[in-house]
């Protein structure tokens, strides 16, 4: 669990991105011994590691009461640099998502991914 408190500026982080190819992919028909088989060029999805370095951190602080004040409103905004496994760089905001799940080795993300693409596998089985 990643404490985003606790980053400082030239902290990396890993994400593994998923691309889902399910509407861009093609199906492959092919008769064997008789037998109508299909299969697909590509995965239902991909997925790339992400490496996410931290320029600069916009923290927020609360000095009193105020009534209406919403959690997410506090949490740290960050601008960030994104390099992904295909040479894509880019800069940007970022904003910490609870619903995702980030790494803080390059390995950590890459056993992530393998356990994303095993799971794809198994779907596009049935």
């Amino acid at each position: 669990m990643i404490d985003i408190n606790a980053l400082k500026i030239g902290d990396v982080l890993y994400q593994v991105k998923e691309d889902n190819l399910a509407f861009t992919r093609k199906k492959i028909h092919r008769v064997i011994d008789g037998e109508d088989w299909f299969k697909y060029d590509r995965p239902l999805r991909e997925y790339r590691i992400g490496k996410i370095t931290i320029l600069g951190i916009l923290r927020k602080s609360l000095e009193g009461q105020y009534d209406s004040i919403i959690d997410y409103e506090l949490e740290p905004e960050f601008f960030v640099e994104y390099s992904f496994s295909d040479s894509t760089v880019n800069s940007g905001d970022w904003y910490f998502d609870k619903h995702k799940k980030y790494f803080n080795t390059k390995e950590e993300a890459e056993v992530y991914k393998s356990q994303l693409e095993s799971r794809t596998k198994e779907m596009d089985k049935s």
